[in-house]
């Protein structure tokens, strides 16, 4: 249980985090994280969905679901009178819900229109490739929405069965942050899932990394084609997972390429007019994430995109980021940092996460320091140490 008292303004978060994610998932059963979680704060066995949008509503609050990788979970927002009603809703929902047969078919059905929109997006379709290329039969090469098989096959049983292993005290973080009293918010916590929430087991504490192909056993180029007129190429680079030391040198590496600043945005989009979006992003989690560099482009341009890019990375490799991108890129990361995680929401969710993961809850407030302590040395010897072709998986989709 994580507490934070701030009366800054007069409102609380009450969220429940717990692993899962793709890793909790297989192919056949791809796509039931994101599915489970928004059914969560549908109907519960007490309230309908309308009940409960009803009940939020009125109290100038917000309930929300989140996924990803590697954990879920549920937020209640409300303003600070009203957190005997978040800390309990939070219970109802994550102990207690439904699974209404009518809204799991309409909540798949809305999941499936997801999937075919994703299909008809070029960027998507990229990156589900990349994943694909690096990650192999490993959960992160799957898809969040899942596949229009995967989510059709997906019954409430299945629903069940995997909140029933996974929403369990071992397994979890719940946090209640904002403007109250601490004491009371943990009498109200303990009481609300002390004696009804099991105890469980704590997921993912071995490695799920068989499936995953070897280190240093890449650089091959994908070539797709998509029905759009448009050309994009990626360049992933295979990293380690976010307990790993280099991590911070890379969010600064990505931080410096990812912006309208970027020398990637002024070589390519400005000074070539070969892009029409340039920067990177990252995969991160309990197992092995990637960096990955993405432009959008003009099918013919697109070997010259991958030519200067390939070049400009290899800069990075030999010279590291000169000092101007090296400070731009801090102060951009610390700026972000504390716009991000500025609500009570933000922060509870952040916190739980990292908790979670291994990090520990205030990874938030060591972090800066971290990067502020980066040196322009560690930059360059963390590119040398990833940015090869053997570590390297390109993926080119031009129209066809």
């Amino acid at each position: 249980v994580l507490l934070l008292s701030d009366s800054r303004v007069p409102f609380i978060q009450a969220t429940g985090s717990f692993r899962g994610g793709l890793l909790a998932e297989n192919a056949a059963q791809n796509g039931i994280t994101r599915l489970a979680a928004r059914l969560l704060i549908k109907d519960t066995k007490h309230r309908s969905e309308e009940e409960i949008a009803d009940l939020v509503e009125s109290k100038g609050g917000g309930i929300s679901a989140s996924f990803g990788n590697n954990t879920f979970g549920v937020g209640i927002g409300a303003m600070r009178p009203d957190l005997e009603m978040a800390v309990d809703l939070l219970g109802e929902t994550l102990l207690e819900p439904a699974f209404l047969p009518e809204t799991v078919d309409r909540e798949k059905q809305f999941q499936i229109a997801n999937i075919r929109a994703e299909n008809d997006r070029p960027f998507t379709v990229s990156m589900r490739r990349l994943r694909g290329e690096l990650y192999g039969d490993h959960p992160y090469g799957l898809e969040r929405s899942g596949t229009e098989e995967s989510v059709s096959g997906l019954l409430t049983p299945d629903l069940d069965s995997f909140r029933n292993r996974l929403v369990t005290g071992k397994n979890g973080v719940v946090a209640v942050f904002g403007d109250l009293d601490l004491a009371k918010a943990e009498d109200l916590v303990r009481e609300r899932f002390e004696a009804s929430m099991p105890a469980g087991e704590r997921a993912f504490t071995e490695p799920v990394s068989p499936g995953m192909p070897p280190e240093n056993s890449y650089g091959q180029i994908a070539e797709i084609t998509h029905e759009k007129e448009q050309a994009i190429l990626l360049i992933g680079y295979r990293t380690g997972d976010l307990m790993d030391p280099d991590s911070p040198a890379l969010e600064l590496i990505d931080e410096a390429c990812s912006d309208m600043a970027s020398r990637m945005f002024i070589r390519i989009r400005e000074e070539l007019g070969l892009a029409y979006s340039v920067g990177a992003t990252r995969i991160l989690g309990l197992e092995p994430g990637c960096l990955i560099f993405y432009v959008a482009t003009d099918p013919q341009k697109l070997d010259l995109v991958q030519a200067e890019m390939l070049d400009e990375i290899q800069k990075i490799v030999e010279y590291g980021l000169d000092q101007a991108e090296f400070d731009r890129a801090k102060s951009s990361w610390l700026g972000g940092e504390i716009i991000q995680l500025q609500g009570a929401r933000q922060l509870a969710a952040r916190t739980t996460v990292d908790e979670l993961v291994g990090l520990g809850w205030d990874h938030y407030r060591k972090t800066p320091d971290v990067i502020r302590a980066l040196t322009r040395e560690t930059i360059q010897d963390t590119a040398r140490k990833y940015f090869r072709e053997e570590n390297r998986v390109i993926v080119r989709l031009t129209t066809g």
